[in-house]
């Protein structure tokens, strides 16, 4: 899902990188390594959440996504929506503090 959250929002979210990158997903194509988009040094919010906001629009990969639990080494016990535990640590701006991810049930 993706939609328009802001009055200043430009009018076509095409060409934005979140739009195509959600048209990939959306047809079926997996995600592998890294997504500078949910860089977690660059782009915390997205990394952790799944919700990428780009020139007043919002795109929700969460019902793509799966919901783990990400255990850091200085930051204690965390929440992250990724398609997988590899592109967890991919995205993850120091990865050798990740000491255990384990996979949430629905």
């Amino acid at each position: 899902m993706y939609y328009k959250f802001s009055s200043t929002a430009i009018e076509n979210p095409e060409g934005l990188s979140a739009y195509e990158l959600y048209k990939r997903v959306e047809a079926g194509e997996e995600l592998k390594g890294e997504q500078p988009l949910f860089s977690e040094l660059w782009h915390y919010e997205a990394y952790r959440t799944g919700i990428i906001k780009q020139s007043g629009w919002l795109f929700d990969f969460r019902p793509f996504f799966k919901l783990y639990l990400v255990k850091f080494k200085h930051y204690g016990w965390m929440e992250v929506y990724a398609p997988n535990k590899g592109f967890i640590r991919a995205n993850a701006s120091t990865p050798s503090h990740i000491l255990k991810i384990v996979e949430v049930p629905e």
